[in-house]
């Protein structure tokens, strides 16, 4: 099968901002915990929803850089930004000191840019998503 090289630097991208953001997550769980304890509340109370949300954003990073696996990778890709993009639009619009565990320079972003920067990402998710999904059932039917 020949290279999509849209696909593959979306896939890049992605791979890029789940391994920052994991690792960054990874390095600091206490913080996240009280992170997620703030934004949610007794939803998101017990602190194995920090290790859920890290091992999920890793895993994305795998199922991408795997190419057989790349179409599930994106489909999870397009899922958390679906959830961060969500989270961003609320935050943005209920700005009463909602916290944000991004971490690093992400996390410093204000609503409006992490919204912007979010949905930017959200497309490359859904175009991966669309076009790798593509790319495979045309190269099974064939």
């Amino acid at each position: 099968m020949k290279r999509n090289w849209p696909v593959e630097v979306a896939a890049s991208l992605l791979i890029l901002l789940f391994a920052y953001t994991g690792i960054s997550k990874a390095a600091g769980v206490p913080q996240l915990i009280i992170t997620l304890r703030q934004s949610f509340g007794p939803l998101l109370y017990d602190a194995i929803w920090a290790y859920v949300l890290i091992g999920t954003e890793l895993l994305a990073v795998l199922l991408l850089l795997i190419p057989y696996l790349r179409p599930a990778g994106f489909l999870l890709s397009s899922f958390l930004m679906t959830l961060f993009l969500l989270y961003t639009v609320y935050g943005w619009m209920h700005p009463r000191d909602m916290p944000c565990s991004c971490g690093g320079v992400i996390g410093g972003m204000s609503w409006p840019v992490h919204t912007v920067f979010n949905g930017v990402f959200w497309l490359i998710a859904l175009y991966g998503s669309v076009k790798s999904i593509k790319t495979r059932l045309n190269y099974l039917l064939q």
